[in-house]
């Protein structure tokens, strides 16, 4: 069994109260893998969420949801609200890590997860995100 990850670096500003089907991060499991290849489907247990923030502005809790489709309706992890652990030096950068742990074999034969973000008040830059994943 190995554990793998996707990683995107894309910085998407302006995430405030409510999800945004426009500002999200697109994840393509398969592409941390040696052997699969990324749009084909996905089977694996999915593991952690890491989320990074920065320009944080009055928020202090991050929701998260992972769905199967850009338009954010086929939810694979429902909504998920974790506090932000801001940085030691730097309080407008900080992070969560949301734990899933569950099979999944995607019925829509496709590797792709679009990772939103909304906050309890003020707003956001979604910095970073990684998913991982392990072959069972």
């Amino acid at each position: 069994m190995g554990v793998y990850s996707t990683t995107v670096a894309t910085p998407v500003s302006g995430i405030g109260t409510s999800f945004d089907k426009t500002k999200n991060h697109l994840h393509n499991l398969n592409a941390g893998h040696p052997t699969r290849i990324s749009g084909q489907k996905f089977r694996g247990r999915l593991g952690t969420v890491f989320i990074q923030v920065t320009s944080i502005v009055s928020a202090t809790k991050l929701t998260l949801k992972v769905t199967r489709d850009s338009d954010g309706d086929q939810a694979v992890v429902p909504s998920v609200e974790a506090t932000i652990d801001t940085g030691l030096t730097t309080a407008t950068s900080g992070c969560i890590a949301v734990d899933i742990d569950v099979p999944f074999a995607d019925p829509g034969n496709t590797d792709s997860m679009y990772l939103m973000l909304k906050v309890d008040a003020g707003s956001v830059t979604l910095n970073q995100s990684c998913f991982s994943w392990s072959d069972e």
